[in-house]
């Protein structure tokens, strides 16, 4: 784990940009219990909601807990377990036709081939209430915002980047998965 003294204090940010909701973390971690309360997809491969239907979830203190097991949609299987819930032209058609991921199924199979993935290291994927005495453990933390709120806060990112060092910022603005892919 990392030294805790190196991790941010969001407080006065959070503050001054008025963001109401809850920062949620993602975590990868070895102990789930030390994450409850916790809520989890039904066990079975692509037996599962998108993990934005446990938002509200979130907002009231429970974390996400996926695994091997029991992770939700497909994609998320794919993303950090590296399951296939589907038959790849399956997926891609999936992905193209029904979600409108690109513009053409071609650019969807080239998508589905090279994108990256992010393998869980433990085991167990935790999306949720920060957690700041496991922030050891944190990949990635989702602010809620509104547009104006989201600039700042991109802006904010590069505030001590040097030039040269990897991008502070790494996943492209959307709604939901965007695009599915995460920065490792």
């Amino acid at each position: 784990m990392s030294d805790l003294s190196t991790q941010p204090d969001p407080t006065r940010l959070l503050g001054e940009l008025d963001l109401r909701l809850p920062s949620t973390g993602l975590y990868d971690g070895p102990d789930p219990q030390a994450f409850a309360p916790l809520v989890a997809p039904r066990a079975g491969a692509g037996r599962g909601a998108c993990v934005f239907d446990y938002f509200r979830r979130w907002q009231h203190g429970e974390t996400l807990h996926l695994a091997p097991g029991a992770f939700g949609c497909g994609g998320w299987g794919r993303a950090f377990f590296g399951i296939q819930t589907r038959p790849r032209d399956g997926f891609i058609d999936f992905l193209w036709k029904d979600e409108g991921l690109r513009a053409s199924r071609a650019l969807t199979a080239t998508w589905v081939d090279d994108a990256p993935t992010c393998h869980s290291a433990y085991g167990h994927i935790l999306i949720g209430p920060l957690k700041p005495e496991l922030a050891g453990y944190l990949k990635t933390v989702t602010f809620w915002a509104n547009p104006d709120q989201l600039s700042v806060l991109q802006r904010g990112a590069y505030h001590h980047h040097r030039w040269g060092e990897r991008d502070p910022v790494t996943v492209p603005f959307g709604s939901a998965c965007m695009d599915g892919t995460i920065s490792p």
